[in-house]
């Protein structure tokens, strides 16, 4: 969950602002974002103009997933980017690295998983293309029941999207 949606669940929950519970948002990037050479960047929030933190206890931190070297992060980057659970430094990982890969459980598991993904890209793309389909339709002033017809979009959504091109 991004940060700003965090504080804004938790100001709901009626949290004092200083009651605020920390929050760490994480990133592990592929490269190194910043090309500094550096396993782990932490990015502070700063009041610009008083030029001192802004300490609301919510902490982002970016990992350089390429950093390589012979320390604890270097390995867990190392083991994170390993296709062999073999080759791994942390048996934990490399455990549930195997399980996932060679066990019929963890193999089906994953398998699921991959399901879910493409169906949800599948909707989306259908979704997308269908509202495509009724945009071009309604700035051709096309009737309602043609562009329902050829959209698979329900007549309210057509009206939202008419509204959003007004």
């Amino acid at each position: 969950m991004p940060s700003s949606c965090a504080e804004a669940f938790l100001a709901v929950v009626a949290y004092e602002f200083k009651e605020f519970p920390e929050v760490w948002v994480i990133f592990i990037t592929e490269n190194d974002l910043f090309s500094a050479r550096l396993p782990i960047y932490h990015v502070e929030r700063v009041i610009t103009e008083l030029d001192q933190p802004f300490e609301d206890a919510a902490h982002i931190m970016y990992v350089n997933g390429a950093y390589r070297a012979e320390d604890a992060i270097g390995r867990l980057m190392h083991d994170f980017f390993c296709d062999d659970p073999a080759q791994m430094h942390y048996k934990e990982l490399a455990e549930r690295a195997d399980f996932f890969k060679h066990e019929t459980k963890g193999v089906n598991v994953v398998c699921d998983i991959m399901q879910e993904l493409m169906k949800s890209e599948r909707e989306e793309w259908l979704n997308d293309e269908r509202t495509s389909t009724a945009i071009e339709m309604l700035r051709d002033n096309e009737p309602m029941d043609k562009i329902i017809k050829y959209s698979r979009l329900s007549q309210k959504r057509i009206e939202e999207l008419a509204q959003q091109l007004r």
